[in-house]
């Protein structure tokens, strides 16, 4: 018996690694790692254990570096490789967290019809649709196949293509009913807090600093991309005034930009912020610290798994006041007890509390 898991970021590597560490003894487990994320400390951690989740990790060259067209044929060169990959290997279980990318879509095409196909949920895109990234017209669906292979697919929504046999949610109520279609195997949250204590864990959480930056926080601040911002100057003000607030209560704040962005279009000069590494994943740090007592961000991933993942923290969602433009997360927010205030007043009046 054989597992693969396709990763492109650390969350998507946390959570295999909590699959992995829950299969069956003599199933051997595969890591492909698609490296679109600052994420090799951590592949290097996993590697160096003595007893690590995988038997076998295989890093290929993500699109962390590169757009256009030669991120379309680093890609399309992906693809290759891991349906060579799977061919050699012959695993009876896929896991994929984006069953839109060409790399999980060639695995999928290139196993039989025996082998369980699952897709493990990429935080926000189970609870919401988005506009598409990248709508097809006619002419560019028959280019993706020319491009690819015949075996190329555009869904609207991850977790959607009809190769998937099985999904994995962490809310599994409140995801979107198109994505719940299929049999549903809720994630555990202890499953990954207990990653906590494995060896490779510890090993990169020490090597990246984060344990001594968590020791002096209470607060993490998630400062969402510049794309999705319209007023920066007002945003900044925003946040600054929260960062005030929570300062002022004695929380000791941490800052951290998105990892893809790439210009610096905002920057807080202030002593009384510490801010984090790029690379470090907003699980991670729950992981490492689940005490933490307050958290903000717009529409990102982070806040979800904040909830999930964090003892008692105040999530605060920024997105109806920097009005983004999804009306469906911020009722999944609300639903979840994450605030989700709607102007500038509101947010003055979030309950800030240890």
């Amino acid at each position: 018996m054989k597992s693969l898991y396709i990763a492109h970021t650390p969350y998507h590597v946390l959570l295999a690694s909590t699959l992995a560490a829950s299969a069956e003894e003599d199933r051997e487990r595969h890591l492909v790692s698609v490296l679109d994320s600052d994420m090799a400390e951590l592949l290097r951690s996993l590697e160096l254990d003595e007893d690590p989740p995988f038997d076998h990790v295989y890093s290929i060259p993500g699109t962390l570096d590169t757009t256009g067209r030669r991120g379309e044929l680093r890609k399309k060169v992906n693809s290759l490789r891991v349906r060579r990959y799977v061919n050699c290997e012959r695993p009876d279980e896929l896991y994929t967290f984006n069953d839109h990318r060409p790399e999980s879509q060639a695995a999928f095409d290139a196993l039989g019809d025996d082998v369980r196909r699952i897709y493990v949920e990429d935080g926000t895109a189970a609870y919401a649709r988005f506009p598409p990234a990248d709508e097809w017209t006619r002419l560019g669906y028959l280019k993706a196949k020319l491009f690819y292979g015949p075996w190329r697919r555009n869904p609207r929504l991850l977790g959607t293509t009809d190769w998937i046999d099985e999904v994995r949610l962490v809310f599994p109520d409140h995801a979107l009913p198109e994505v719940r279609a299929n049999p549903v195997v809720p994630i555990p949250r202890e499953s990954v807090l207990v990653l906590a204590d494995a060896d490779w864990f510890r090993r990169y959480v020490e090597q990246s600093g984060v344990d001594e930056t968590l020791d002096r926080l209470d607060a993490l601040v998630f400062v969402t991309h510049s794309n999705y911002v319209g007023d920066i100057s007002n945003y900044v003000e925003l946040l600054e005034t929260l960062v005030d607030r929570l300062t002022e209560r004695g929380f000791r704040v941490g800052l951290k930009y998105h990892p893809r962005e790439k210009q610096k279009a905002f920057e807080f000069d202030r002593d009384d912020v510490e801010v984090l590494s790029r690379g470090v994943s907003a699980e991670v740090l729950y992981v490492a610290d689940p005490t933490l007592d307050f958290v903000v961000g717009g529409m990102s991933t982070a806040l979800l798994t904040a909830r999930w993942l964090l003892d008692d923290a105040t999530v605060v969602s920024l997105t109806e006041v920097l009005q983004q433009s999804n009306r469906e997360l911020p009722d999944v927010f609300e639903r979840l007890g994450i605030h989700v205030p709607e102007s500038r007043s509101e947010v003055a009046q979030v309950p800030i509390r240890r």
